[in-house]
């Protein structure tokens, strides 16, 4: 019947139009048309007498529905959501293309050592970098600037961040009879450079999807009322694109969404096969793309009284759906980065990897350095380790508890610190055997400090959990940090062997209170200015070489270490580093003159990283040495010439300490394995 409709109603137009007449209201919906044939009209907003019949205006969103699907195609049914790669508008060749980019605001850029950074530099994001020959739009200026600047026959290629903007740009553009298209996975797609994408894609949802049948749609019920006041299709688009673009783009977070998923109707706008197959929000409705969504079809069964949420694999297509549905007076919402963000685990296609982005060149792209290349690469692509899931250290106990099974043990100790003598008598003295040898934990690997990376490669494949052991976690976090920069879950013990079992204990003579008096409990003194970043010249172009060169480097030199002695005896000629809380440093006291720099928080390129001297050696210290000894490493392969102060604060001031604190009840007393 509503298809019917929307035929007698665009019948009607036409002869009103014929007849050159205006339509006034009237509230009866059957009237006279054409020689007395009565005609049904779902709304009736007005009457008027032509050669004495009563005719009826169309409502708005008739009149509007059907110059869409009538007239101008049906794009939203037909080729929405028109989105196209990097490399196959690289390949059809940029000058065959008008490009629009609407990145007005400030979320990235270089900063002065023309490292990229994940924040705003003061410069639009548009001026950072574009693609060759864009021009840079407003989203809420397109229909303007496509009436001055545009003739019709071009194809246009619209970018912004992510794709989502583009594609509400790309509907407005397609429905006012342009040919456009916007770039996939906006410009995170066309360079790595302006990655806002992997910050945002996740699995932390898959417990909230099923694979069950779709509920019943609701029966066919009314369309919004749109109230424009126009009377023109074309004007009434006019409008509705006006409000569209006025109120800005249409989206949720799917944390917002999840906060109360009972207030929106729900659409998966995919098809039944990966409704069924991949999983889908439970309780969503089934939209298949090019099929559902018009009068003739299911269009009537969405609410006009409750707000809908639309998403699809990547939040560029449900980009579309919801600004289409929202020109159409529906209230629509695209949820952000589409199942990406919540399921990206699950997914069959229409991934973000870090193989997407293209990394063509751009207009106005600052040369990379070494330095840049490496520091974007860890920040960006590896999860951050440092500010993010650094030191990564776990007790004895708890190793236990999980169970030894469920680990994968590599034992760093070559060397020979103990052992016991002829008559089983232990030692803290050479014995003439690898300590490994003297006593380790059920199923461990010996493996060489300096072979880890080899070893690694050769026997693991990526999924095990690794624990790694030395006599007092101080090597084992500089291995945890090179394997955890190279894709692998390592964790090391806690205190080392001497956690494990008191035989191995190298703890007891490394602590004391002896340096109380340099310690204070002032203020931090001021960071200094922002500066350079280190040379690298390793002669690497990829980040993953430079990586590797730079771990080589590393490990070639040995643990970077300091003990408190060497370090007292010349205080000044270190840049100190407190890695400890603002509330330890201060509460606690710190070593007099050492910057307080937050775990987690202070050494990355985006935050403090670049006030760290590139021409004074860096001394770190923490509580144990262990989270040091992760620091210190990670600012070795960055260039920088850093060391972990040995034993932390548990050697100087241990009587002083809250936590953190090696004890005579520290080791654990577990069984080891002796060859």
């Amino acid at each position: 019947m509503k298809k019917m409709m929307y035929w007698l109603v665009l019948v009607l137009v036409l002869s009103l139009a014929a007849c050159g007449s205006d339509s006034k209201s009237s509230n009866d919906p059957t009237d006279v048309v054409s020689g007395g044939d009565a005609v049904e009209v779902d709304a009736v907003v007005g009457e008027d007498v032509v050669g004495g019949d009563v005719v009826e205006e169309a409502a708005e969103f008739e009149l509007l529905a059907a110059y869409l699907e009538q007239e101008m195609g049906d794009y939203l049914n037909t080729a929405a959501p028109r989105a196209i790669s990097a490399a196959d508008v690289m390949a059809e060749g940029l000058e065959n293309w008008t490009i629009i980019d609407l990145r007005t605001n400030d979320k990235y850029g270089p900063d002065e050592n023309g490292v990229w950074q994940m924040g705003p530099n003061g410069i639009a994001d548009y001026d950072d970098g574009h693609i060759e020959g864009a021009v840079l739009v407003a989203l809420s200026d397109i229909p303007t600037w496509a009436a001055e600047n545009l003739s019709g026959d071009e194809k246009i290629l619209v970018a912004c961040h992510t794709g989502h903007n583009a594609g509400q740009a790309v509907l407005v553009l397609n429905l006012l009879g342009y040919d456009a298209s916007s770039l996939k996975f906006g410009m995170a797609g066309w360079h790595h450079d302006f990655d806002l994408w992997t910050a945002n894609i996740g699995s932390d949802y898959v417990d909230s999807f099923v694979k069950n049948e779709s509920p019943a749609k609701p029966e066919p019920g009314d369309y919004p009322l749109l109230e424009t006041g126009m009377e023109t299709a074309e004007e009434i688009l006019a409008a509705r694109i006006g409000s569209l673009l006025e109120n800005g783009p249409t989206y949720l977070l799917w944390s917002d969404f999840m906060a109360a998923p009972s207030d929106y109707f729900v659409i998966n706008y995919w098809s039944e096969e990966d409704y069924l197959g991949v999983g889908h929000f439970d309780g969503a409705y089934q939209y298949t793309p090019k099929a559902s969504l018009g009068t003739a079809t299911e269009l009537a069964t969405l609410p006009t009284d409750k707000p809908i949420a639309v998403y699809c694999y990547s939040g560029q297509t449900g980009s579309q759906v919801a600004a289409y549905l929202t020109i159409l007076g529906y209230e629509a919402y695209d949820i952000k980065f589409g199942t990406n963000a919540v399921i990206h685990d699950s997914m069959t296609g229409h991934k973000w990897t870090a193989e997407t982005p293209a990394n063509f060149a751009y207009t106005g792209m600052v040369e990379a350095t070494e330095f840049s290349i490496l520091a974007s690469y860890l920040e960006n692509d590896l999860g951050d380790y440092l500010n993010t899931a650094a030191p990564k250290i776990i007790g004895a106990a708890d190793v236990m508890a999980e169970g030894l099974e469920n680990w994968t043990i590599v034992d760093l100790r070559t060397n020979d610190k103990y052992g016991p003598d002829e008559n089983g008598d232990w030692q803290m003295a050479p014995n003439g055997i690898a300590d490994y040898d003297d006593g380790h934990i059920e199923g461990a690997y010996m493996v060489g400090l300096g072979d880890i990376p080899t070893w690694a490669a050769e026997n693991l494949t990526g999924d095990e959990k690794i624990l790694v052991v030395c006599h007092t976690g101080q090597n084992a976090g500089q291995a945890v940090l090179v394997l955890n920069l190279l894709g692998y879950d390592a964790s090391s013990l806690k205190f080392g062997m001497a956690g494990w079992h008191h035989d191995f204990d190298l703890w007891t003579a490394n602590i004391g209170s002896d340096y109380v008096d340099s310690f204070v409990k002032n203020e931090s003194p001021a960071k200094p200015e922002l500066g350079d970043y280190p040379l690298l010249e390793t002669g690497m172009d990829t980040a993953e070489e430079i990586l590797a060169a730079r771990i080589d480097v590393l490990l070639a030199a040995g643990p970077a270490y300091l003990l408190w002695t060497d370090l007292m005896a010349a205080p000044d000629d270190y840049f100190v580093v407190n890695y400890w809380g603002e509330g330890d440093y201060l509460g606690i006291g710190h070593f007099d003159g050492a910057y307080q720099y937050t775990p987690k928080a202070s050494l990355s390129t985006t935050t403090e990283l670049a006030t760290l001297p590139t021409d004074k050696p860096i001394a770190v210290y923490c509580y144990s040495g262990q989270n040091g000894s992760q620091t210190a490493a990670y600012l070795t392969i960055l260039g920088y010439e850093a060391y972990d102060v040995k034993f932390g604060t548990n050697a100087v001031i241990y009587d002083s300490m809250t936590s953190q604190k090696w004890t005579p009840e520290t080791p654990a007393g577990y069984d080891v394995v002796t060859d």
